[in-house]
């Protein structure tokens, strides 16, 4: 029995209290009327907030969200507790009866190594999208049971992945005869093995040919999931289905495809993410269907459910699975519980990992890196992670500048350095010329919270010059950072756009739509819906406000005489991809909604300075509705002449000569900016 007052100070609350832990908004524990902060304290604690960037602001929110009451010096021996534990796990590690599960310590259990291509093993365990190459475990129901355990790909040999049987030793060796069968079947092509084998051998990974100073061959086979997607299929077709499942082929395959089901034709009264966890949790916890039960499954399982925040099952499928759970499904569980700041659930999981002797790897050594808020400790714990030797795998290191980059940039900057000089330090120091998307992206977030626009502006520059990759969420950043200057967004979002790789996508036009919208630019608003409208990327939001700017007419009293121009002008000047042209598809069927006298010209019927009402109001409306349905529909069917930053570009210097000059409605149809379009017709447009 463990002594109790060696079991750390908060391990009866955190073993007995799961819930109070994992469930927001549940009682907490009563703060001692010493630990309570004074009014200035939290005044001051806001203040430094405001100044902190987004991802630490957000995490001190978070952790004050599950553990707001818990007194300071309590919290502080949580985190230590929690490194105590990782580094105690690894000098335990060395012993035998903590290396390996307690499934390990049967005495007459026999244990047998076999080499197995990655095709033959998909054979029996399914394909998994995300976690094919890692490690993964399931049971065979032969006799008394054997154990197949398929170590990661980065330990193979070859093109053979290693397995480790473990049962009697009938047991194992029918398993690995099965196995051979069915690899002698795939190599003859026999037609009831659904998984073949490839003409050309598959190489697990790269890594183990590193490791064995041997080159990896230049023509070899690979996963691929990009090119030949699944389809994706509605959930109730797929609910129908889990009866039939036998194998533990069939299992995954069945998880995979309720994860990225589509949602319900028809309305439910419930959500469909509720839906799925429910039909998750009945499927693991259902008795016949123990046995099929993989590490894939059940990574892929507790992947979606950690998602959409239904911590209740997520426990019960770790009860259900915990028997083929690896070290990649605890640190799972504690990416999750590190990026909600949930530390008394991340405490709990490495107390679970413990008893179940699971050695940590560095991977849960970077989930308790994300944990941590301030910049000094994480530092330290980068320091302790290098003595270790974790960060000579190029992966780790790689993760730890995505975790660590904000800080870093601050610091750099702080310490009177360049952007240039801080590109060049981290090739230097990290010996990696590697900037993925996601890492320029949180640069650029930086510079944004400093207010530093050169700075900014010289990491796009560096992004352009060495056709670095830019991601559409670094557009959305901008958009945030500028909500009341349309003009300087679109500076940066140009910059973004004549990259490589950067495009708009539907929330990058909704966002740039209504920051336009909102400091009143006609033209820049025009070039985003039709553009929106070509790239079929109209979000809902950006729909009904076009449609209500279309039919207002009249503004209320008391706006400013620029203001009632926007309100009754705006909507007639932005609608009209292919309006302006002699023929478009679907002419007759939109000019029946639009009175005769108006059929040359259907957005001139909204030009009424009148407050229509009754029938005239609905048809008007209707008309409305019309236009905005074909803009939206018939969009696809035309590309644009020029680039979207060309027009974006003209656009912003037209309406800068616009800003603060009222001009009658007709005089900004006439003179609006115009948006030259090509007809590909239905289905041809690249």
């Amino acid at each position: 029995m463990e002594n109790e007052s060696q079991r750390g100070i908060d391990s009866a609350f955190l073993e007995h209290n799961f819930d109070i832990l994992s469930k927001p908004g549940a009682p907490r524990w009563p703060p001692a009327s010493s630990d309570r902060p004074s009014r200035q304290a939290v005044r001051k604690k806001r203040d430094l907030l405001r100044h902190l960037p987004p991802p630490q602001s957000r995490k001190i929110l978070r952790r004050q969200f599950y553990l707001g009451e818990v007194p300071f010096k309590q919290r502080l021996a949580i985190y230590k507790q929690i490194r105590q534990f990782l580094e105690s796990a690894e000098e335990q590690a060395e012993k035998a009866e903590f290396l390996k599960p307690r499934f390990f310590t049967q005495q007459d259990l026999h244990r047998r190594e076999v080499l197995v291509p990655d095709e033959t093993i998909a054979s029996f365990a399914g394909v998994s999208e995300k976690f094919s190459q890692s490690e993964n475990i399931w049971f065979e129901a032969l006799r008394h049971g054997c154990r197949v355990h398929v170590l990661p790909s980065d330990e193979s040999e070859g093109h053979n992945r290693k397995v480790i049987l473990s049962g009697s030793a009938r047991a194992t060796e029918l398993v690995a005869d099965r196995l051979l069968k069915t690899r002698e079947l795939q190599e003859h092509g026999d037609p009831l093995i659904d998984i073949k084998k490839p003409p050309v051998p598959a190489f697990p990974s790269r890594l183990a040919f590193e490791r064995s100073g041997t080159l990896a061959p230049l023509i070899r086979t690979v996963w691929s999931y990009k090119t030949n997607p699944r389809p994706r299929v509605i959930f109730d077709l797929l609910s129908a289905k889990s009866e039939s499942i036998s194998t533990v082929k069939a299992f995954v395959e069945h998880v995979e495809g309720l994860v990225t089901s589509l949602p319900s034709t028809q309305r439910h009264e419930s959500p469909h993410p509720r839906r799925v966890a429910t039909a998750l949790r009945e499927l693991f916890c259902h008795e016949s269907r123990q046995q099929l039960i993989s590490t894939t499954a059940l990574n892929t399982a507790i992947s979606f459910l950690l998602q959409h925040g239904f911590m209740n099952d997520v426990q019960e499928l770790i009860d259900r699975g915990g028997h083929v759970a690896t070290i990649e499904t605890f640190n799972i569980l504690l990416r999750s519980a590190a990026k909600r700041q949930n530390l008394g659930f991340f405490n709990l999981v490495l107390r679970v990992m413990g008893r179940l002797r699971v050695r940590p790897d560095v991977h849960t050594w970077l989930a308790y890196l994300e944990c941590l808020i301030s910049p000094a400790a994480k530092t330290d714990l980068v320091k302790v992670m290098e003595k270790k030797g974790y960060l000579k795998d190029p992966d780790a290191l790689r993760s730890v500048l995505r975790l660590m980059i904000s800080e870093l940039l601050i610091k750099h900057f702080k310490d009177g350095g360049s952007v240039d000089g801080f590109f060049n330090k981290i090739v230097e120091t990290a010996g990696l010329n590697w900037f993925p998307a996601s890492l320029i992206r949180k640069m650029v977030v930086v510079t944004a919270q400093l207010g530093d626009a050169s700075a900014m502006t010289r990491i796009l520059d560096i992004c352009k010059e060495n056709s670095l990759p830019l991601s559409s969420d670094i557009i959305n950043d901008v958009i945030r950072f500028f909500p009341n200057d349309t003009f300087t967004a679109l500076h940066y979002i140009i910059m973004c756009l004549q990259g490589p790789t950067a495009e708009l996508n539907q929330e990058a036009y909704a966002r740039l739509f209504i920051n336009a919208r909102r400091n009143k630019h006609y033209n820049i608003c025009r070039v985003l819906w039709r553009y929106a409208c070509m790239n079929e990327a109209v979000s809902r939001t950006m729909r009904d406000d076009v449609t209500f700017l279309l039919f207002h007419n009249v503004a209320r009293e008391g706006l400013a005489e620029q203001d009632k121009l926007w309100w009754t002008c705006a909507g007639k000047v932005l609608v009209g991809v292919d309006l302006h042209l002699p023929d478009f598809p679907f002419k007759n069927d939109l000019l029946r909604t639009i009175p005769p006298e108006f059929h040359d010209n259907p957005v001139a019927s909204f030009l009424t300075p009148l407050r229509l009402e009754g029938e005239e109001r609905s048809k008007q409306r209707l008309a409305a509705k019309a236009i905005v349905k074909h803009d939206v529909e018939i969009g696809p069917w035309y590309r644009p002449t020029y680039s979207l930053a060309h027009m974006l570009e003209v656009a912003a210097e037209l309406d800068k000569q616009w800003v603060g000059v009222p001009r009658p409605a007709k005089w900004l149809m006439q003179n609006a900016i115009q948006v030259p379009v090509e007809f590909v017709g239905h289905n041809l447009k690249d």
